[in-house]
């Protein structure tokens, strides 16, 4: 799990400096990177749950572990 998290960390941070020239200095800089990590935090959850509906025998409560 420690290993997921970190991972979406660096992602996150590899968006923000990908993306620094899109970003709107009207508005906070915490907020738009807080919404990239939240982004980035949704779209692996929706992945998780593709990957339970597609593997027969998975339980729900070994689907975390499974991925990480």
């Amino acid at each position: 799990a420690k290993a997921g998290l970190l991972d979406v960390v660096q992602e996150t941070f590899m968006r923000v400096f990908r993306s620094l020239d899109s970003f709107d200095q009207s508005r906070r800089f915490s907020t738009w990177i807080l919404r990239i990590a939240t982004n980035l935090c949704i779209d692996r959850y929706r992945r998780r749950l593709l990957l339970v509906r597609r593997l027969p025998g998975l339980t729900h409560g070994g689907w975390w572990e499974a991925w990480t």
